[in-house]
């Protein structure tokens, strides 16, 4: 048996272009050409090189079905890039100042990232990779509108919640029940602290919030609640920026407002002033809230039976428990009362 090697005629390579079969590189005329037959089929993205013409000297498979799918019948190989070009003319020159050029364009219902090199071996040529990202930019456009969506879900929620808020205020302000209204002031308190988190979540524009910002929101809102007498007790809100997801900060909101809600009812018994402190601790692994007050304390009998504060701490409790799967932890003394809740990071959780 032998083997012969011979060049291709020009008529030859032309039968085989119309049959739509596969054109070797010329390595001779264009040695930069030798690796790209097995590397370039190795690609998801296409690959075209121009010689210093901008004649078309290879493209790869996927820059084939690129130009069939885009509505070419023939082959590109062979032809003046700049007549069958996407994205129009090469601006690539073998010069330092312009020997690339990155270009993002829309065409055919599709969007491109369109890469141009210009390079030198013997001769310089030019390379271009197309790559389709529509999906990215549909992924991204999908993220935009659940944004949106979502952020019109919280401005639903929080105008909800405040009207539910005005409503039951104007029932407290009827009520002649002392009992009563002091039950409507913390159910308003619960809903407040809960408005509060859907306020920064819309603020941020994010699905996540600043645990500081929201106690400091919470806050604000507190001493209108208690109106007159925010003269006489102090709120402070100190400690490191934590972000969380909008699951759970609502819960840690509810949290935070039985604990400030209780220190203000029991803590200042027969005093005129008080302080109360909510604290953000940051830690490696997981985050401490702590609530403070330089109040009377929790009698011990109480504290040790795990029945002081009533519902308040039950909540306080179950969702430290069960929804932040975290701990809670109550010391008291002569003073005053230190409540606290750690949970862990969301991504670690």
């Amino acid at each position: 048996v032998v083997v012969e090697e011979r060049r291709l005629t020009h008529f030859e390579i032309e039968e085989w272009r119309r049959e739509d079969c596969w054109i070797p590189s010329d390595y001779q005329a264009y040695p930069y050409l030798r690796y790209l037959d097995w590397l370039g089929d190795c690609l998801d993205n296409a690959v075209i090189v121009t010689n210093s013409a901008n004649v078309v000297v290879y493209r790869n498979h996927c820059a084939k079905v690129l130009y069939h799918e885009y509505g070419y019948i023939y082959d590109i190989y062979g032809k003046d890039y700049n007549s069958v070009s996407m994205h129009g003319p090469l601006y690539v020159l073998p010069c330092l100042e312009c020997s690339n050029r990155t270009d993002e364009i829309y065409s055919g219902g599709h969007y491109y990232h369109v890469k141009q090199y210009c390079m030198r071996d013997e001769d310089w040529f030019c390379v271009i990779i197309i790559s389709d990202i529509t999906k990215e930019r549909e992924k991204d456009e999908n993220l935009v509108l659940k944004s949106v969506a979502l952020r019109e879900a919280h401005h639903r929620i929080k105008n909800n919640l405040q009207t539910i808020y005005n409503l039951l205020d104007m029932q407290k302000r009827r009520t002649s029940s002392e009992e009563c209204a002091q039950a409507l002031s913390e159910t308003m308190g619960r809903i407040m602290s809960i408005s509060s988190s859907y306020e920064q979540l819309l603020m941020s524009g994010l699905d996540e919030s600043n645990v500081k910002e929201v106690l400091e929101n919470f806050r604000e809102k507190f001493l209108i609640i208690i109106q007159g007498d925010h003269e006489k007790i102090n709120v402070t809100v100190s400690g490191d920026d934590v972000y969380v997801k909008s699951s759970i900060v609502t819960d840690i909101s509810i949290v935070v407002n039985e604990l400030v809600q209780n220190a203000y009812k029991h803590a200042f018994v027969g005093r005129e002033r008080g302080n109360i402190g909510i604290t953000i601790q940051k830690r490696t692994l997981y985050t401490t809230i702590a609530v403070t007050d330089d109040g009377i304390g929790i009698p011990p009998a109480e504290l040790m039976s795990g029945q002081s504060g009533g519902m308040g701490f039950q909540i306080v409790r179950s969702i430290t428990e069960s929804k932040l799967r975290g701990q809670f932890r109550c010391e008291s003394g002569a003073g005053g009362t230190t409540v606290s809740l750690s949970f862990k990071h969301e991504k670690d959780a």
